[in-house]
């Protein structure tokens, strides 16, 4: 199996698009970027119908994610809207005034591109909302409310042993996040795969580990694109630190009844002061490697 190549990705946003945070109250609120646990949760679902993967039920999924553990990891996937002057990405960056996108604040961009809509549950035998049901639900805007241009979500892909014709058929119109059923969370590839060289993103260079990981090298004031896991890196960066947790497959009770064990980790944008080498988790989270 060759090396890991390195694809730049930018999917154009088709609805609204959630990616669960946590609850203010009745306000289920959203990230303001699709998170590499959300893509992996995707390209999984899709991959399980794929030939090279065996099995029946739950145990195809848990294959689909062992084959491609090795074959196919990402970062997050940020927002960036068109005006006149072209495109803006607003991937979080950690400054000495707090947590930035692009050129906003957390408030700015929260005012601008941040939407929210109320909805309940519903009884289906009496057809009026269930106790407790009601709650808001926070949403990215499809398209810039002030310029009017388009919004999409741009990220980077780690593969190895795919083609890129597979890749770009995976990629082709991914559905991400919550409240699917309802329409949100749709995307289009825009435009190819791109090969990158080099550095990445001004700060980060892919490499392969003596054990076919693939690893990052990070220099310092480069931005994490991806959760970093505080263990082993406690004094390498500044920002934000989050416990990642989520609802999972169990192969007893069906999906989403299994809670993962939560991990400590650095939040996408906490800024490197240090630089080093770590390695690329199946669901994104990059720890330091030994």
């Amino acid at each position: 199996m060759s090396g890991w190549q390195l694809y730049e990705a930018k999917l154009l946003a088709r609805s609204a698009m959630h990616q669960g945070w946590h609850a203010l109250g009745l306000i289920r609120r959203t990230r303001y970027y699709i998170p590499p646990r959300s893509v992996w949760g995707y390209v999984v679902s899709q991959a399980a119908a794929w030939k090279e993967v065996q099995g029946e039920g739950a145990c195809r999924y848990k294959n689909a994610a062992t084959y491609l553990k090795d074959r196919l990891l990402f970062t997050g996937l940020f927002f960036e809207y068109e005006d006149n002057e072209g495109w803006h990405c607003c991937r979080p960056a950690y400054e000495e005034d707090g947590l930035n996108y692009g050129d906003f604040s957390a408030a700015s961009f929260e005012y601008r591109f941040v939407f929210s809509q109320a909805s309940a549950a519903l009884d289906p035998l009496r057809l009026t909302a269930l106790d407790g049901a009601l709650h808001e639900a926070e949403y990215l805007a499809m398209t810039d409310p002030v310029s009017g241009g388009r919004v999409r979500y741009r990220g980077h892909l780690f593969v190895r042993g795919l083609e890129v014709q597979r890749l770009k058929t995976l990629f082709f119109q991914p559905v991400f996040g919550g409240s699917r059923g309802y329409g949100w969370g749709e995307t289009s590839l825009d435009g190819e795969l791109t090969p990158c060289t080099g550095k990445f993103l001004g700060a980060f260079e892919v490499k392969e580990g003596p054990d076919g990981a693939c690893l990052v090298e990070t220099e310092t004031g480069g931005y994490a694109p991806a959760p970093v896991l505080v263990e082993g890196a406690t004094e390498e960066l500044i920002g934000d630190v989050e416990v990642l947790t989520g609802r999972a497959w169990d192969a007893g009770a069906g999906p989403g009844r299994k809670v993962d064990s939560g991990q400590l980790c650095w939040s996408p944008g906490s800024r490197f002061v240090r630089s080093g080498k770590y390695k690329v988790g199946a669901q994104g989270v990059w720890s330091k490697n030994a």
